[in-house]
C-alpha cells in the first residue's frame, strides 16, 4: 500500500508543476501579447499627433493668409489706385533682378515726392507646382519687394502686402505670372465743406462736390 500512495504523490505533483509550468507560459505569451498591442497603440497614437499638428500647421496657415487678405482689403476700401507695376520673378526664385531693381528704384523716388501715397504689394506664381509651395513662394517675392523699398527708405506703413500664390489666368504666359504686381494709392475723400456758390449757366445747373486728396 506504501508505494502506491508514494507513486500518486509523485505524480500529483508532477501534474502540478506541469500544469505550473503551463500556466506560466500562457502568462508569458498573453504579456507579450499586450506588450505588442502597447507598442502598436503607442505607434498609431504618434501617427496621429503627427496628422494633428500638420492639420494645425495648415490651418495657422489659412489663418496668416486669410488675415494678410483682409488687411488689403481695407487698405483697397479707403484708397484708389492710381497707378500699376510689375515686378518680375525668375522660375522659383524670390530674387530680384536688374530690371525689377531698376523699376522700384524708379517708384522710390516716385514716393519720395508724394509722401500721400501707399502702396499694395500683390505676389503671384506660376501654376507649377504645389499651391502650398506657391503661396510661400509668392510670399517671398512680396516680402522681397518689400524689404527693398524699406530699404530706401519707404515707411512700412504705407506698404500693404500680400501672396496669393498661383495665378491661373488663362492667355497668360507664365513668365509674366511670375510677379509682384505694385499698385500706387492715393486716399481720396469728399470733402464735408460746401463749395462755393457759383452763377449757374446752361451748362452747368447744379455744383458738383468737390474732392481733395486727404494725407496720412
Amino acid at each position: 500500500m506504501r508505494y502506491p500512495l508514494i507513486f500518486s504523490a509523485v505524480l500529483l505533483e508532477t501534474l502540478a508543476l506541469v500544469s505550473g509550468c503551463a500556466t506560466r507560459g500562457s502568462v508569458r505569451a498573453l504579456e507579450g501579447q499586450v506588450q505588442q498591442h502597447a507598442r502598436r497603440m503607442d505607434s498609431e497614437s504618434s501617427r496621429i499627433d503627427a496628422v494633428g499638428q500638420r492639420v494645425e500647421s495648415f490651418g495657422q496657415r489659412v489663418d496668416d493668409l486669410d488675415g494678410r487678405v483682409g488687411r488689403l482689403a481695407n487698405h483697397q476700401h479707403v484708397a484708389n489706385v492710381v497707378s500699376t507695376l510689375d515686378v518680375r520673378f525668375p522660375s522659383g526664385s524670390a530674387d530680384l533682378d536688374d530690371a525689377g531693381l531698376t523699376r522700384l528704384h524708379a517708384l522710390v523716388k516716385e514716393l519720395r515726392d508724394d509722401n500721400r501715397a501707399g502702396l499694395e504689394l500683390i505676389g503671384y506664381t506660376d501654376p507649377r507646382g504645389s499651391r502650398d509651395a506657391n503661396v510661400e513662394l509668392s510670399q517671398r517675392r512680396v516680402d522681397a519687394v518689400r524689404r527693398y523699398l524699406v530699404q530706401k527708405g519707404v515707411s512700412i506703413s504705407r506698404i500693404a502686402s500680400v501672396g496669393l500664390g498661383p495665378l491661373a489666368e488663362r492667355g497668360v504666359p507664365d513668365s509674366q505670372k511670375r510677379r509682384v504686381t505694385v499698385n500706387v494709392t492715393m486716399p481720396e475723400v469728399v470733402s464735408s465743406v460746401a463749395p462755393p456758390a457759383r452763377a449757374a449757366d446752361a451748362s452747368d445747373s447744379t455744383a458738383s462736390p468737390v474732392k481733395i486728396l486727404q494725407s496720412n
